[in-house]
């Protein structure tokens, strides 16, 4: 069943190519750099547009009775102050078109469904996964049953069987190459995806366990020195000198700057044993994907199995039924010759 159409994918199926998006940015770039220009004092070119829109403006402020003050002042001044305003309605404009096309880009995201395993780039060589042949040979080489076989003689001449045998076997022989590659296609992007995902989270916990060294090393040396310190301090009260306020100071300032390293760095190797456990429990859902997906090929397997059962035992009752209408078009002909049959189903 499709799903209907909501009238937000109406209005995300009639946006315009990105290209021609991004020009519409432009534009509105190009006009805020010809109003800077001009405002700078630069020679600039007659541009119509930017005519225009001041014409528009001084209509507009005309019609909200704002153009008074505007009309007062030399052409010079009056040009210039129009011109600020315009560069602000423009750059206002501008924003939100990029706003507008942000927010539309994030909800098409969201609602255009993501591309089809099969519709996907060669996955990497580390990421490719072959399924082993032998799984699908039962399926291929398995020959049909005994009575289909009986039938299918009584029916047609040997070579005819034979041909059909063949034939039958080829065609699943395809489809079970179709499963095949659907199949590893599935499993190598999953594979693909949780290598990317383990890289990713690999790559935080060493930026983590970088910050946390850089913050140990900063502790150690701010340690260093307020043990230095110190021990200097002490030493001159036992030589009864008089401690100096600023070294008083300085040493209070170096002692909450190694608690407050010394909490950053709790802090980081917190963050670290949290981004450990992550990566443990993506390594659990990976081994977990894999099982599902070999539970997926099995039950794909039996569905399929059961599948050609049902074609072979549709064929068997289709031949049935063509022997019969056969036998009932015979024994008409023979009805008409002037001989009386009775017609058995």
């Amino acid at each position: 069943m499709v799903p209907p159409i909501t009238e937000m994918e109406k209005i995300l199926s009639r946006r315009k190519d990105p290209k021609y998006r991004e020009k519409v940015l432009q534009f509105y770039d190009a006009l805020m750099q010809h109003i800077a220009d001009e405002l700078d004092g630069k020679e600039v070119a007659d541009n119509e547009t930017i005519e225009g829109l001041i014409a528009q403006l001084i209509h507009d402020l005309t019609d909200k009775n704002m153009y008074d003050e505007y009309e007062q002042m030399e052409e010079g001044e009056r040009r210039i102050e129009l011109l600020l305003v315009l560069f602000d309605r423009v750059k206002i404009r501008r924003d939100k078109v990029a706003k507008r096309e942000e927010i539309l880009d994030e909800i098409e995201e969201k609602l255009v469904p993501p591309k089809s395993f099969f519709d996907i780039s060669e996955p990497a060589v580390e990421d490719k996964y072959k399924l082993p042949a032998a799984m699908w040979e039962q399926v291929i080489d398995k020959a049909p049953a005994r009575k289909i076989m009986e039938l299918l003689l009584q029916a047609y001449p040997l070579a005819v069987v034979k041909k059909y045998v063949n034939y039958l076997g080829d065609y699943k022989e395809q489809i079970a190459q179709r499963m095949q590659r659907r199949h590893e296609n599935v499993v190598s992007q999953m594979k693909k995806e949780l290598r990317k995902e383990g890289e990713k989270m690999k790559l935080t916990a060493e930026e983590a366990e970088r910050a946390c060294d850089n913050a140990m090393a900063v502790l150690a040396a701010v340690k260093e020195q307020y043990l230095r310190k110190l021990t200097e301090e002490r030493r001159q009260e036992k030589e009864g000198k008089e401690d100096l306020p600023e070294h008083s100071q300085l040493y209070e300032k170096m002692k909450e700057a190694m608690y407050d390293t010394q909490k950053k760095v709790e802090e980081e190797a917190l963050r670290g044993k949290f981004l450990a456990s992550q990566i443990n429990s993506l390594n659990e859902q990976t081994e977990h994907i894999m099982n599902v997906s070999v539970d997926i090929i099995k039950r794909t397997e039996e569905k399929n199995i059961r599948i050609l059962r049902n074609i072979k035992k549709l064929k068997a009752a289709i031949t049935k039924y063509e022997m019969i209408i056969q036998e009932i078009k015979n024994r008409t002909k023979q009805t008409a010759t002037g001989t009386t049959f009775t017609v058995q189903i």
